[in-house]
């Protein structure tokens, strides 16, 4: 390792236990400084041939830590607990179920629909069973309506959380979990793998902030073991499925590393890759970057600048789905730096990092105190920060309109429970009533 990038990691390591020791459970600096600091460990292990990382980019990667770190801490002080005032009371149960079951049906009408055109289009075992047919006729935008289904399935999967949390009995918050694993299940149909895993992180920590209490540090970090484990074993049995395979992917059989002469460890080749390649990316990325970024905020608000183009601005939005490096190892996720180094450089991309972290930390401090939309909001950008050491996924198109469909929701479902009550008070009549005794 060179210098630059020991100092990177003594950063990000430091930074983890810090905010593993210092804050609460699910915390966002934890949930940013712990797998920054994972994929830079694994990074360091050099099981795949990568290039060394340039003292930029290292320097960037330890810069946007501690940047975001501290704005999570001031958001969540100025934005979040100040901002909401005292915790809320009761947060309505009856409420959240009802929302949460309309996101569930809404997920299973728009899941109908997509499988209905997937299977006219692939047959039954193409669609099952996601083929590469199927994923590139969904990466080209064969489906664009019914794949939004991933939307309302997320949004029905932090609603169901939540409302497992707020549940009055065993057998009601049993149920909700079981509609919560149903959803996530439904995600794999999306030919996402990561984005099942994601549904687990999202359930388990729209239960765990709505709880009363959180879970103990002890008992948080063997859950945040478990969820790797699992994310593993998701990307090897899904990776069988749909043939994303050491054995068939032949830039990492042709190229020699610790796998191509540890037959015994290949099937964990293609995780180690996914948990560390971005990191390695980072560096090419940095090496082409400007200092003050050339894409105008299109990167980090594509579909914005996609339909303001369409309206006739001057502006080309930069698709979400980036170029790839050259062999031997191709990639192409840069880590959340990624949209901020094309649209604000090397320069912006930090104090970039340092406002998205005091957003994001108002918005754990408004879920600290109960406020219903934010505690269902939380879990699910929780994961755009979770995944940041691989992309930038804050404005990402699936989490903010699960947002908008939770949120949404939950406005209609108050709004149904207000006539309700309305409609219950007893009407008073209006005759005059004589005051003298009969």
């Amino acid at each position: 390792m060179t210098g630059s990038e020991v100092g990177m990691l003594f950063v990000l390591v430091a930074t983890a236990v810090w905010a593993t020791v210092r804050l609460p459970p699910l915390h966002p600096a934890q949930l940013w400084a712990v797998p920054w600091a994972a994929a830079a460990g694994l990074f360091a292990l050099q099981l795949l041939p990568y290039r060394e990382l340039p003292p930029l980019a290292a320097a960037l990667a330890a810069g946007a830590t501690l940047a975001f770190v501290a704005g999570t801490v001031v958001g969540e002080r100025h934005l979040g607990r100040r901002a909401w005032g005292t915790a809320s009371g009761d947060l309505g149960y009856s409420l959240v179920a009802r929302a949460a079951l309309g996101a569930l049906i809404l997920t299973a009408l728009v899941l109908i629909a997509f499988l209905w055109q997937t299977i006219r289009r692939f047959g039954v075992h193409d669609a099952l069973v996601s083929s590469v047919d199927v994923r590139v006729a969904i990466g080209t935008g064969a489906t664009p309506l019914t794949i939004k289904f991933v939307y309302a399935a997320i949004a029905a999967i932090s609603l169901s959380g939540v409302a497992a949390g707020l549940a009055p009995t065993k057998n009601r918050r049993i149920a909700w979990a079981a509609a919560a694993g149903a959803a996530v299940a439904s995600l794999y149909l999306s030919t996402g793998r990561s984005t099942m895993v994601y549904g687990v992180v999202i359930a388990a920590t729209a239960y765990l902030v709505t709880s009363q209490r959180l879970p103990r540090r002890s008992r948080f970090l063997l859950g945040v073991g478990a969820i790797a484990c699992i994310a593993v074993v998701v990307h090897i049995l899904g990776g069988l499925v749909i043939g994303k395979t050491y054995a068939n992917n032949r830039d990492l059989r042709v190229t020699p590393s610790f796998f191509s002469s540890h037959t015994e460890l290949r099937a964990f080749a293609l995780p180690y890759e996914y948990a560390s390649a971005s990191t390695a990316a980072l560096g090419i990325q940095v090496d082409a970057s400007t200092p003050l970024g050339t894409s105008r905020g299109c990167a980090v608000f594509s579909e914005a600048c996609s339909v303001l183009e369409d309206l006739g601005a001057d502006l080309e939005p930069v698709r979400r789905i980036r170029p790839f490096t050259r062999p031997p190892l191709p990639w192409n996720t840069y880590t959340s730096l990624d949209a901020p180094l094309q649209d604000v450089g090397v320069i912006g991309a930090i104090p970039l990092m340092a406002i998205v972290g005091v957003l994001v930390g108002g918005l754990w401090g408004a879920a600290r105190v109960r406020r219903r939309h934010a505690l269902v909001a939380y879990p699910i950008a929780a994961v755009a920060v979770i995944t940041a050491y691989s992309q930038f996924a804050f404005t990402a198109p699936h989490l903010l309109g699960a947002i908008l469909i939770a949120s949404g929701l939950l406005m209609a479902s108050g709004h149904f429970e207000r006539r309700a009550k309305s409609r219950s008070r007893p009407s008073h009549s209006h005759e005059p009533v004589s005051t003298v005794g009969q």
